[in-house]
């Protein structure tokens, strides 16, 4: 995988509509983009990170977690609490004793660890296999200590810049694109976040490789997700021995904005994992997933009007429906229930791909997903949008 791959096999140009010009597909695509109210319910990160928002990013010194994560309510106990501290002051001392030491481990901590260590898969602190719940706990968390900007190199989000000279610039040597689909693939640090191991990026239009390659992490890993990411440790090391990765996010997001301005159309399939594996802000973003969602809510919405017009139909000049009339026969017709409702389909990417397209992807089983043909199907998708939308042009 390398970082520029212009002739990358698979890759295909869009087939723009019959009749219709590059200015006005592109002018259909932009308006798809989503607004920025959008993009943040969605999740996307539609600003560089405040003071604050760096802050709940820390962690744990001792259990790991976020220390911003809230505390869940403990559940109310069961039965008569009085009646359980009868009993026990009724109980001979050694026996309350072992109650109160029982009690003592089931006190819902909102820090829970185990303050020993790790040898041949036993906790030194209770003898407790590796994978054995916490046998300890604190009422609070401890922030590990953090050196001066970590958290801003680890965490802070950047928006695209804009471009070095004006478009009609003598200087300006017209690399950015108009639109690119991406993908990124991930893996887990060892602090348990996800980090970017692979970035993806084609010309909207033409197909051209613009980005493939793997993505050196700038944190211990803990596993690259073989089975989702398609990448191993030993590729990865390799790739780095060989100079074939980009070294961190920086050098990633550098990559691509080499073709992406302010005004360049970023597609994905829920892309706000990528943009924020990429700690990028962008806001010009065409979602595949939020298009399929906004097109599902469009056809249940039409079915629930289809089916208030037939009930209107059903109703005679006394107000008595035909359903009723029939003992609701009509509505159980062919065993259907009358209030069930339709099952609905998954969005994920490969089953849009599947039903929408007629395209099987993501076939390589434990050896991963390839962010190639994802980022292929995800601009596949939008474009299946834009060729409805202008069918209605085409006359």
């Amino acid at each position: 995988m390398s970082a520029n791959n212009a002739s990358t096999p698979g890759t295909q140009a869009v087939m723009l509509p019959s009749g219709i010009k590059k200015d006005e597909y592109l002018r259909q695509l932009k308006g798809l983009a989503h607004s920025v109210s959008e993009l943040k319910a969605a999740g996307y990160v539609v600003a560089p990170l405040s003071e604050s928002d760096l802050e709940r990013k820390k962690r744990c010194i001792k259990c790991g977690c976020r220390c911003s994560q809230r505390e869940r309510k403990p559940k109310p106990p069961k039965g008569n609490p009085g009646k359980k501290e009868e009993q026990a002051g009724n109980q001979p001392e050694s026996q309350t004793n072992e109650v109160g030491a029982k009690n003592a481990k089931e006190v819902n901590y909102r820090c829970k660890f185990h303050p020993g260590k790790v040898v041949a898969k036993t906790w030194t602190c209770c003898n407790a296999h590796v994978s054995s719940k916490p046998c300890s706990g604190s009422s609070s968390h401890e922030p590990r200590p953090y050196t001066p900007g970590e958290l801003e190199r680890r965490w802070q989000f950047h928006p695209t810049p804009p471009p070095s000279s004006p478009p009609n610039s003598p200087n300006n040597n017209n690399n950015k694109k108009q639109a690119i689909a991406i993908d990124c693939e991930m893996g887990t640090a060892r602090d348990g976040e996800k980090e970017l191991i692979r970035l993806t990026a084609i010309d909207y239009f033409t197909g051209e490789v613009l980005v493939d390659s793997l993505v050196y992490p700038d944190v211990d890993m803990l596993c690259y997700d073989t089975r989702y990411s398609g990448v191993t440790r030993g590729d990865m090391e390799r790739a780095r021995r060989q100079v074939r990765c980009l070294l961190g996010k920086g050098a990633a997001r550098r990559a691509l904005w080499s073709f992406v301005g302010p005004e360049t159309v970023v597609v994905g399939h829920s892309a706000q994992n990528d943009l924020a594996a990429l700690r990028w802000v962008h806001t010009c973003v065409v979602d595949s997933f939020l298009l399929e969602v906004g097109e599902r809510r469009r056809e249940e919405e039409q079915a629930k009007e289809r089916e208030g017009k037939k009930d209107l139909k059903g109703v005679d000049s006394e107000g008595v429906s035909s359903r009723e009339e029939k003992g609701g026969e009509a509505a159980n017709e062919g065993g259907k229930a009358e209030d069930g409702k339709a099952e609905r389909l998954s969005l994920s990417l490969k089953d849009l791909a599947l039903r929408k397209l007629g395209r099987e992807i993501q076939t390589r089983g434990r050896k991963g997903h390839d962010s190639l043909e994802d980022a292929v199907t995800s601009r596949d998708l939008a474009h299946r949008h834009i060729e409805n939308l202008i069918k209605p042009l085409q006359g």
